[in-house]
């Protein structure tokens, strides 16, 4: 095993993590559209994502401050498959959503920031327009429980995984 795989070991953990909460909510009786929307959502993206981390995964491991860096952004992968997943096989998903609507947008502006900011420093590679519309879609999604701003976020991260994988294909 070599440092680049070694390190890869705890990203690899936390987007274990999160792929087993986005699965979890397929068992809940009470489902909700939006919660498995952005479950779908989330799971496509992470392997979009994990396709696009491979060529810098040298670069990313090579320096303890942008290893630090990258870390961040599967904690908050994770946060956001947790805060749309309930943990009750009972709970009402649409309650549960609703409940953590704040909370996983602003994780998911976090998501969008950190690789932002990987991409910036380590990579420059970066689409700035593109990004900072995600950051600014999922804020307001996080401030203004608007169900057309979710949409257009959702169309949109749709728009770019879809994109990603014909690109990557």
């Amino acid at each position: 095993m070599d440092k680049e795989e070694f390190l890869f070991l705890i990203p690899g953990v936390l987007y274990g993590i999160a792929v087993f909460d986005l699965l979890s909510l397929v068992r809940n009786k009470k489902t909700y559209w939006e919660s498995i929307l952005w479950a779908m959502l989330l799971f496509f993206a992470l392997i979009a994502i994990m396709f696009n981390l491979y060529e810098d995964l040298v670069t990313i491991t090579s320096n303890i401050y942008y290893y630090t860096l990258f870390i961040f952004s599967p904690i908050l992968f994770v946060q956001c498959c947790y805060l749309i997943s309930p943990t009750d096989v009972e709970d009402d998903m649409k309650e549960v959503f609703t409940t953590n609507r704040k909370t996983f947008f602003m994780s998911l502006t976090g998501v969008i920031a950190v690789n932002l900011l990987i991409h910036v420093l380590v990579t420059n590679k970066t689409n700035y327009v593109q990004s900072l519309f995600f950051i600014l879609i999922f804020g307001l999604s996080a401030f203004y429980d608007k169900v057309y701003l979710r949409l257009v976020a959702a169309a949109a991260i749709g728009f770019v995984i879809v994109a990603t994988y014909i690109k990557l294909g």
